[in-house]
């Protein structure tokens, strides 16, 4: 990317600063003055990284040295006032070998004021990573560890403490490529065992066992209207373009409901869901938005999706979650391209894809082809997996049956910091936090 780009891009940004990041006052020092800009700037940028996908920010600030600086601007209409901001692309490897890492990125923004210079950092990752979590491992577990047969994984796996001799099973064609991880009380005898199985090329290492929470489930919206029955068949096409409430939506015979959705996002509440027949349930971006923002549906009772029936579009994936609160197991047969979050009920995947997010209060059973799959999150069983790619378990207790490499290096995983809410898995690309600020004579 040319250099006169990146600075069209840093011009956009700081010229957009508002208001609310700007804060100056007569009586403070001229130091203070100079932070208080610097801080202005570093948030502006940081908004703005907030609403870009990491390929674009790869692709402005990536394999620079010393990154990307700006000029320096004057501050408003005071000459004596300035402030540039920096960005870069900083490799952070987080396994052993230097063989994973992800890619952060570091803004350091700088204000003056007279002679005085303040400078503020703001370190950002991509939501892919959970902070507190070395993703050399491609498989984390609470209790257990079932590998039965033919299974490659590129780096190790992680567990917390195995209860007895039946949680660990290493089948045979295992091959485990890198250093694996179990928490302090695991008995000795198993560990013994793992060093002495040759399918483990790394070293065994113990840990401080660690605590997982499911995020929070949400409840059910209030206020969204009246509720009404929207039945779409024979090449019908309805638009949602407010937030609303459904006793149910049937969408059937390559019938089209378009859900419009701009910056505010939308929330749909609905009864009965029903997707059959190449019904196709699609995301637009309302006019005149500058971005789409995530589309929330909140399902209190049926969510039925087969007979070649689509919701969503795998380009919006990241733009869409159902929130299941209903009962029955969800098995769907057609494809949801976004994430689902099911409080108690089972998940049973056959026939169907999912390219997202699934979690589950329940159990999850998936016996067919999962490419698509970023994360999959239970508290309680997860069981029967084949031909799983890209992915990472994360659960209760888990068996895996595949013949298919398991990749351990970006996994798109977005579970945001560790307040765990779902909204964090879908929402934006990267998360930051301020972690210095320097005054500088």
């Amino acid at each position: 990317m040319s250099v006169l780009m990146a600075l069209t891009v840093f011009a956009t940004v700081l010229t957009s600063m508002t208001v609310s990041h700007i804060r100056q006052t007569v009586n403070d020092s001229a130091r203070t003055e100079a932070y208080y800009i610097a801080h202005s700037v570093a948030i502006s940028m940081r908004d703005w990284v907030e609403k870009e996908n990491v390929s674009t920010i790869e692709n402005y600030f990536d394999n620079i040295d010393d990154g990307r600086w700006s000029q320096w601007h004057s501050f408003g209409r005071d000459t004596d006032k300035e402030y540039r901001v920096n960005a870069k692309i900083v490799k952070k490897f987080i396994n052993g070998d230097g063989s994973y890492f992800r890619k952060d990125l570091r803004i350091t923004a700088e204000g003056r004021a007279g002679e005085q210079t303040s400078q503020v950092m703001v370190e950002m990752i991509p939501k892919r990573y959970i902070p507190g979590i070395d993703f050399g491992q491609a498989i984390i577990a609470l209790h257990g560890l079932n590998l039965k047969e033919n299974v490659e994984i590129d780096s190790g796996f992680k567990f917390n403490t195995i209860a007895n001799k039946d949680n660990l099973t290493i089948g045979s064609g295992i091959k485990v490529g890198g250093d694996s991880y179990v928490g302090e009380g695991t008995a000795d005898s198993f560990i013994k065992a793992l060093l002495e199985n040759n399918s483990i090329k790394g070293e065994v290492k113990t840990i401080i066992p660690s605590s997982y929470i499911m995020p929070a489930f949400p409840q059910m919206p209030e206020g969204l209207g009246e509720n009404k029955d929207l039945t779409l068949s024979d090449n019908q096409q309805a638009v949602i373009s407010n937030d609303s409430s459904y006793n149910q939506i049937v969408v059937n015979d390559n019938g089209e409901l378009i859900v419009k959705v701009g910056e505010e996002g939308r929330a749909i509440l609905v009864n009965n869901l029903v997707v059959h027949d190449n019904g196709r349930i699609k995301l637009e971006k309302k006019v005149g938005a500058n971005t789409m923002r995530v589309v929330k549906v909140y399902l209190e009772n049926q969510l039925d999706i087969n007979d070649s029936g689509v919701i969503g579009q795998f380009d919006n994936k990241d733009n869409l979650i159902i929130y299941y609160a209903g009962s029955e197991t969800f098995s769907p047969e057609g494809d949801l391209n976004g994430s689902i979050y099911s409080n108690s009920a089972d998940i049973l995947l056959l026939a169907g894809n999912i390219a997202g997010n699934i979690i589950s209060g329940g159990n999850i059973t998936v016996k067919g082809s999962m490419s698509g799959v970023k994360i999959i999150y239970a508290t309680s069983l997860v069981s029967s997996i084949r031909l799983l790619a890209n992915m990472v378990l994360y659960c209760g207790e888990y068996m895996i049956m595949s013949r298919k490499r398991i990749m351990a290096i970006y996994f798109n995983l977005t579970l945001e910091r560790q307040a765990y809410y779902l909204e964090g898995l879908i929402r934006g690309n990267m998360i930051g936090k301020m972690i210095r600020k320097l005054a500088l004579n």
